[in-house]
């Protein structure tokens, strides 16, 4: 506070212009302020961020399957696209080792079952052929867990007629200690409908 009072009083204390120039006082120029650095800087990484935007963007349009898929997601992907191989060629063996060995199945009107009930509700459809597609919807990772939602169009033709299922599934997956990445629940909520020959008169 000393210092603002006593620079008050010498202000007060300056001569009074009369006209004349003050031979002691010189009219000065000021300097350009300099640029400013920072702001600089800071503009081209905004412009430098917006152009890699755009850029990846334009790269999605054009390659989408290619953007933004670790090797997780691929490795998943990979999990589903051989277990519909393998269900298409009757490669059980395959099927069974995509699951973990706790692995839980729940479907509408039965108790959950784990993995040797489904290897012997499979084994009670060998003959039969099976097609069919899935297409992921929505696949999340969550550290060493990952959920997919699938809508799923699979036929089973046998001699005793052709069965026919559509829906959607919810399954987790979990990576385990080899790294690979397995079915552990899956909450199938797919509808069957027998297929039937209609009698046209």
């Amino acid at each position: 506070m000393a210092g603002v009072f006593s620079e008050s009083y010498s202000w007060f204390r300056r001569p009074v212009r009369t006209g004349k120039a003050d031979p002691g006082c010189r009219k000065t120029q000021r300097k350009p302020a300099p640029p400013d650095q920072p702001a600089i800087a800071a503009a081209t990484v905004v412009a430098d961020t917006a152009d890699r935007t755009i850029s990846a963007l334009a790269d999605f349009r054009t390659h989408p399957e290619d953007c933004a898929m670790n090797d997780d997601e691929k490795a998943i992907r990979q999990v589903v696209d051989t277990w519909m191989t393998a269900s298409k060629s009757g490669d059980l063996a395959t099927v069974l080792s995509l699951m973990t060995d706790d692995v839980i199945f729940t479907v509408p009107g039965q108790e959950p079952f784990g993995k040797a009930a489904f290897a012997k509700a499979s084994q009670g459809m060998a003959g039969a052929r099976i097609d069919g597609t899935s297409e992921i919807l929505e696949l999340q990772l969550l550290g060493d867990w990952a959920f997919i939602r699938n809508r799923i169009e699979m036929s089973a033709t046998s001699p005793g007629g052709s069965v026919h299922r559509s829906g959607y599934t919810l399954t987790l997956l979990r990576k385990e200690k080899d790294g690979q990445w397995r079915l552990a629940r899956d909450a199938n909520l797919v509808t069957t409908k027998k297929e039937e020959t209609l009698d046209r008169q």
